[in-house]
């Protein structure tokens, strides 16, 4: 080391000239004289460790904790969006069931076309079995077609009625 350079490292040492790149901190570092004559640096933050000069412990432990949390946070967040995503899959599913929905295309799979529900193909079902009935009786009993056509919708209405009431006795 050249002698300007050994003058420049006392005076950074000292703390009579600055570093710019470390924005003019001064006396960052100490010399301390031991007691057989050899020289050691200290750190001059609140904690001195000539084994681990620079570490503020107290900031090292909050960053520690801090992460620690931001983690269990994060957890905590992914399971509660996974529990509210299922909940919401699960009522998709029963109003599909019962209401309809949309169903994918085989032959396109980007494409949907909407599926009936429960309920609907239920009332399709009693539109289709009256409305054969009214076109049965039409055909072979030609006059008596509408008195027997009616008896066959009033019977259907009275067993939707009986069905729906013995439900309601054994489940509510």
């Amino acid at each position: 080391m050249a002698d300007g350079d050994s003058g420049r490292m006392a005076r950074l040492l000292d703390g009579s000239e600055t570093i710019p790149a470390l924005g003019g901190f001064k006396k960052l570092l100490e010399v301390v004289k031991n007691d057989d004559g050899t020289m050691k640096l200290v750190n001059l933050g609140e904690n001195s460790f000539p084994l681990a000069s620079g570490v503020k412990w107290t900031r090292l432990g909050a960053a520690i904790i801090g992460s620690t949390v931001a983690i269990i946070a994060t957890g905590v967040s992914a399971i509660v969006q996974g529990a509210v995503e299922a909940a919401t899959r699960y009522l998709e599913a029963i109003q599909s069931f019962f209401f309809g929905g949309t169903e994918p295309i085989p032959d396109a799979p980007f494409l949907s076309r909407p599926s009936d529900g429960l309920y609907q193909v239920t009332v399709d079902a009693g539109i289709a079995a009256i409305r054969g009935a009214w076109s049965f009786s039409l055909a072979e009993f030609g006059v008596l077609a509408l008195p027997i056509s009616i008896i066959v919708v009033l019977a259907t209405f009275y067993v939707v009625s009986a069905g729906i009431d013995f439900l309601k006795g054994r489940y509510l």
